[in-house]
């Protein structure tokens, strides 16, 4: 298994499931209706963080 570099900058979506407690298939659910804002790096979907903060703060 090969390790990801972590950017500061952006979470992944396990890092998002973890936060939240949200499924997998959640996550995408709410990146898909526009409720979670998100960024495709090629076929990796990142959440900023700044965004992942708002959802902890204020849910969707």
């Amino acid at each position: 298994m090969t390790e990801q570099a972590t950017s500061p900058q952006f979470a992944d979506i396990q890092e998002v499931i973890l936060a939240t407690g949200l499924s997998r298939t959640m996550v995408y659910k709410l990146v898909r209706r526009g409720c979670v804002k998100a960024v495709r790096f090629g076929k990796s979907i990142r959440v900023p963080r700044t965004e992942l903060e708002r959802l902890l703060r204020e849910g969707c």
